[in-house]
């Protein structure tokens, strides 16, 4: 059977904007929303790190829908144009299956899912990198998995620490925040998290 495939779809964000995506799997079954990093500096729906976790999660039965950010906010509080096209995605599930979808954020993309969980989340979370010194994020969602590279000096091991003391954090070695090596193994600690809470 040959690997599924992502193909392209466009939503509609609450404010009319056309919100285009990213999606693989056939639309059955546990659903994954993954969030990129700031469009601004060089993040993007076809993100490698995205595209590995989507397939790894279409490979498992499950399916992924990575929307287009509109490269908005900087600063310390959520955006709401990009939070808009991250909600449209989130509603594209729920309008699917009645089952929450799995959120899957980084950097950026991690901030937005941070604030729109809220601390509570009836799926599996897993936040890459998410910039808990930079927006003033709330604490992240019950058992979710928090990833950072060793050495990222934009969100550092320590910076998340404090920010969620009592939660899961996966420091990967040798990395920094561009994750570059290192794309492999950190979707498969994520498709494993989310995987686990799916019979649990």
């Amino acid at each position: 059977m040959a690997p599924a495939q992502w193909t392209s779809d466009e939503l509609v964000a609450a404010d009319g904007r056309a919100v285009p995506c990213s999606v693989i799997g056939d639309r059955t079954g546990w659903a994954v929303v993954l969030a990129h990093p700031h469009p601004l500096y060089g993040g993007d729906r076809n993100h490698p790190l995205l595209q590995a976790i989507g397939e790894q999660v279409a490979g498992q039965g499950g399916w992924a829908i990575a929307p287009a950010l509109r490269p908005e906010g900087a600063g310390d509080t959520p955006p709401s144009g990009p939070m808009a096209d991250l909600l449209a995605a989130i509603d594209c599930v729920h309008d699917t299956t009645p089952d929450p979808p799995a959120l899957v954020g980084y950097s950026f993309g991690a901030g937005l899912m941070a604030h729109h969980a809220a601390g509570t989340w009836d799926a599996a979370c897993a936040f890459v990198a998410p910039p808990a010194n930079m927006m003033h994020l709330p604490a992240p969602p019950d058992g979710c998995l928090l990833v950072v590279g060793a050495h990222d000096t934009i969100v550092s091991p320590a910076t998340l620490r404090a920010w969620a003391p009592d939660y899961d954090l996966a420091v990967i070695d040798g990395a920094d925040h561009f994750l570059h090596g290192h794309i492999a193994h950190i979707a498969k600690r994520v498709v494993d998290h989310i995987t686990a809470a799916q019979v649990t």
